[in-house]
């Protein structure tokens, strides 16, 4: 864990928060959220976390994400 831990450092990441998903009241995983700054996380940044309301599959998202290089801005990955 430490190995992570400075590696993440070393890539400018200082805070991470988890999120849990869940398939009604089960919690089947984490969705971690790293940051560049630690504090809070916005109330719109825990909304997309949990923006399941749109019925898209976490891996159409996250492929998403990725290939747009991270932009949640981006209206069709659902946010409101």
């Amino acid at each position: 864990m430490a190995r992570f831990a400075q590696q993440a450092r070393d890539h400018g990441f200082a805070a991470v928060s988890a999120l849990p998903m869940r398939v009604r009241e089960e919690v089947i995983g984490a969705l971690d959220l790293f940051r560049e700054a630690p504090g809070d996380l916005h109330a719109d940044t825990v909304a997309l976390g949990h923006a399941r309301d749109r019925n898209r599959r976490l891996a159409e998202v996250a492929r998403e994400v990725v290939s747009y290089g991270g932009d949640l801005d981006d209206p069709s990955l659902g946010r409101r």
